[in-house]
């Protein structure tokens, strides 16, 4: 899963902001943040190294019709969101 996350960095990365919206409802101008489901489902790896967490991507963005923020990735969606993912919900 934390190759996929790579993987979706580097294909997010490497388009323009509009592709990047279209193709994975990603705006590249609005902030981010680490989906707490995903970086939980990484953590039982045995090769999992929250070190290198940081060269992933936040794919937790706030969805600009509502007020719910959603994972580009999983697409889990939070009604409260702090942005931490070491916190509870």
């Amino acid at each position: 899963m934390l190759q996929v996350h790579y993987e979706l960095t580097g294909a997010i990365h490497s388009c323009s902001r509009e592709t990047a919206n279209e193709t994975f409802k990603f705006d590249k101008a609005v902030d981010s943040f680490y989906c707490k489901k995903c970086v939980s489902i990484m953590e039982q790896f045995e090769y999992f190294d929250s070190k290198h967490i940081d060269t992933c991507i936040g794919t937790v963005q706030k969805n600009k019709r509502s007020e719910i923020y959603q994972c580009v990735f999983c697409r889990t969606e939070y009604k409260n969101y702090t942005g931490s993912i070491w916190e509870d919900d």
